[in-house]
């Protein structure tokens, strides 16, 4: 949100405001009315910061609110802390999926599964560094919408094998980025929070792009008659 928005909002957002500076006092929220010099002010006063320090918490506060304070209940307003909360389970999820495509790459005797696993791995890798720079600024993920023709979900999981074929390999990977898309979507579906559920359903479009792109390289080993 910008700060016309806050300012426009300021009778929905003061309980915001006192959840995240808790010195202010009702008559400070009552004086700054909207005005982002007059909060800065009193961020000041109040909390003991100087101006810089103050001004980065109130920029890093204003990126945190994505939706319009006034659809949104005050003690339902999500903080840049719960943003880097659900970003970091994002990466821990990467970092174990890395860790498994590492280690099954290097326990492989067959170069094409050796190949095949060790891309996704660097893949993977990347996903946790993209999702890691999200940390820093905590703005929310957005993901286009794409056409999914549900490949992956017509494909029964394959069991791990160092001798399993390079299409199951592909199959196998492709069912663990299903997984995690629906894993994100159930948590965005039971979200009570709308900038969180909004925050889940961004990572479940990504995951649901991984496996879009692994399904166009799956359908063609699996089926070369008819390509």
């Amino acid at each position: 949100m910008n700060w016309d928005q806050i300012a426009g909002d300021w009778k929905q957002v003061k309980g915001a405001v006192r959840k995240k500076w808790g010195k202010l006092t009702d008559d400070d929220v009552d004086v700054i009315a909207g005005k982002r010099d007059i909060l800065l002010d009193k961020i000041q006063e109040r909390h003991g910061v100087v101006r810089e320090d103050a001004e980065k918490e109130l920029k890093a506060w204003e990126a945190s609110l994505t939706i319009p304070i006034h659809i949104i209940p005050e003690e339902m307003a999500m903080t840049i802390e719960e943003y880097k909360k659900i970003l970091q389970m994002a990466i821990g999820n990467e970092i174990a999926a890395h860790d498994f495509y590492k280690g099954v790459s290097e326990k492989t005797k067959d170069d094409n599964l050796r190949s095949i696993f060790s891309e996704m791995a660097e893949v993977v890798k990347k996903h946790k560094t993209f999702l890691e720079g999200f940390i820093s600024g905590a703005k929310p993920l957005q993901f286009s919408t794409v056409v999914d023709y549900k490949v992956s979900e017509t494909v029964e999981k394959p069991k791990l094998s160092i001798n399993m074929k390079p299409a199951d390999a592909i199959a196998l990977v492709m069912k663990e980025e299903e997984d995690a898309m629906q894993m994100y979507q159930g948590l965005a579906d039971s979200s009570a929070n709308p900038e969180q559920g909004e925050m889940f359903l961004a990572l479940a479009r990504m995951k649901e792009g991984h496996k879009i792109k692994l399904e166009k390289l799956y359908t063609p080993m699996a089926f070369p008659e008819v390509w």
